[in-house]
């Protein structure tokens, strides 16, 4: 689940005689600020900057551990937690005392047709911005959420970060949800690194991430091709039903009935008929959409990882735990 992080240790957390020259000594690259006050260099894959009054590192924690981030079963806290030690150590600072500013929660999931379908099944969220780049589906309400969809083995191939050897399925569907500093602060206070492998603060995020999924709205994807349209009207007839299925035509037409300007004799029959013609288009579509059948898959798939995470995964809930949680 976890996988991107931003965290920054402030100087009031350093030890005395913090030496921001020494502290990227283990990194594989180093690269001189042009102000000569700090030092910005890779620690397995990560960017960690240095510099009088802090240190930063940037990067997932699953590319740090595994070298790539298409892993199906999510980072454990145990590995976690000995990530972090270990960069604490190889930089001589407490890491786990930095401040999380930022934090990516996220889950791949093996589907059965292309990651696009399902990308394009996804509608967004009331009061978030939405925008599709590049097959990616963003969905954002600024400087607090921001959720992804997007095809990740495609992703990874581009970047030459793929798993070697791959003995993934070609369709691998990413959901991400981006918790930003200000959410951050919202929902913990002041999020340590060392709390990350807290139980507690883990299943919260976990209930964020489902959250927000069940927040999504999704639309009807009809499925087509060029040799479905026999002449203009078997598209106008796909055209209505695409439209159907974001707006609810019905309730459209009927809206624009009832606030009708300067009434017309007239206007009843030709709402009948509008009503009548939306019919006869659904009714050549019957059983050739996709989306029912895709969003199922989704929240199977969904559901099914969280059974899992809940029940049998190395960070599961225990009863010990529950217990605790509730108070019983």
């Amino acid at each position: 689940m976890y996988d991107n992080i931003v965290i920054r240790l402030e100087e009031g957390d350093m030890p005395v005689g913090y030496d921001w020259q020494s502290v990227l000594s283990k990194s594989s690259q180093r690269l001189s600020y042009t102000t000569g006050n700090g030092v910005k260099g890779v620690w397995k894959g990560g960017w960690v900057t240095a510099r009088n009054g802090y240190i930063e590192f940037k990067g997932s924690l699953p590319k740090c551990l595994y070298g790539h981030n298409c892993n199906v079963k999510p980072v454990t806290l145990t590995e976690i937690e000995r990530l972090v030690d270990e960069m604490s150590a190889d930089f001589s600072v407490p890491m786990q005392c930095a401040e999380v500013t930022q934090l990516e929660f996220s889950a791949n999931f093996i589907v059965s047709h292309s990651p696009e379908a399902y990308i394009n099944a996804v509608c967004g969220v009331n009061g978030f911005d939405d925008w599709n780049i590049r097959g990616t589906k963003y969905i954002e309400r600024k400087e607090l959420v921001r959720l992804k969809f997007y095809d990740k083995l495609r992703e990874a191939r581009s970047k030459k970060e793929l798993p070697k050897p791959c003995p993934l399925s070609s369709n691998l569907l990413r959901y991400e949800m981006t918790l930003y500093h200000r959410v951050l602060r919202q929902m913990f206070g002041k999020l340590r690194c060392a709390d990350l492998w807290n139980k507690s603060v883990y299943w919260r995020l976990v209930s964020e991430w489902l959250y927000h999924f069940e927040c999504l709205q999704f639309r009807v994807v009809y499925d087509a091709d060029f040799r479905l349209f026999k002449n203009v009207t078997s598209f106008e007839d796909w055209a209505i039903c695409t439209l159907d299925a974001d707006y609810g035509l019905f309730g459209v037409v009927k809206s624009l009935f009832d606030t009708r300007s300067e009434p017309k004799p007239s206007d009843r029959t030709l709402h009948h008929k509008l009503k009548k013609r939306i019919d006869k288009a659904k009714a050549r579509f019957v059983g050739r959409y996709k989306s029912p059948e895709l969003i199922e898959e989704l929240k199977n798939c969904v559901y099914g990882y969280l059974s899992w995470l809940y029940e049998h995964s190395p960070d599961r809930m225990s009863d010990a735990y529950e217990r605790a949680k509730t108070g019983s």
